[in-house]
């Protein structure tokens, strides 16, 4: 996986969590879940890994019902609501694929030859 495509991927990860953290959803909302899939298939095809594509589907279908007009409540238990849930489903998705990125980018740079693995935050 190029420098490029790690940043890129990694770039579409961070505007995805700051749209979480700054939208609580729990109703229905077209537009944020318009740049929700848009973001989240850039960071798809930037990873082109079907692991880290999976991750983003999963993260997609957290969203539909957290931009929803009730799909959301399916999700409460007790005094916590279904937005609060799914936002953090969606945040756990994230991490896993953030984490993917750079365990995809690690694995990439191991593979040249050299006898050090690569770490991003070396450089």
């Amino acid at each position: 996986m190029s420098h490029g495509a790690t940043d890129d991927a990694l770039s579409y990860c961070a505007r995805i969590r700051d749209l979480i953290l700054h939208h609580r959803g729990g109703w229905a909302d077209g537009d944020a879940l318009e740049k929700f899939r848009l973001l989240s298939g850039g960071a798809s095809r930037a990873v082109e890994d079907a692991e880290g594509s999976e991750l983003m589907r999963s993260a997609v279908e957290y969203a539909s019902d957290l931009f929803s007009g009730s799909d959301h409540r399916k999700w409460a238990t007790g005094k916590t609501s279904g937005a609060d849930i799914l936002r953090l489903c969606i945040l756990a998705k994230l991490d896993a694929f953030r984490d993917r990125v750079l365990h995809l980018q690690v694995t990439a740079r191991g593979r040249d030859g050299s006898d050090r693995m690569y770490y991003p935050w070396d450089e």
